[in-house]
């Protein structure tokens, strides 16, 4: 309840830049995270299980997590121009964070 100031207009602004940042394939891993805590605090929140702990929640979670493995954004999007700059070459921890 004390966090209702945050949540309230956070959640729709975070979810919208991690589908803007999927969408684009720019810092795919990075948005792709912030889904998987979206994800678990979803699932948890609904915890009520009535029908098993398979639910919607859980499938995006994995999604989510499957994206991240993957490196989805490295192959298609933003992320391989972005990896293709001379900063991130310089810095290849940065490889990381993108696709």
């Amino acid at each position: 309840n004390n966090l209702a100031w945050l949540i309230a207009p956070g959640v729709p602004l975070f979810e919208t830049l991690i589908g803007l940042a999927l969408i684009a394939g720019a810092l795919t891993r990075f948005a792709a995270f912030g889904g998987v805590i979206f994800m678990i605090l979803f699932w948890i929140g609904n915890a009520g299980f009535g029908h098993g702990v398979v639910n919607s929640d859980l499938m995006g979670l994995l999604l989510f997590m499957t994206v991240i493995v993957l490196a989805a954004g490295r192959y298609y999007g933003l992320d391989a121009l972005i990896e293709d700059t001379a900063f991130v070459k310089q810095h290849p921890k940065l490889r990381y964070l993108l696709g």
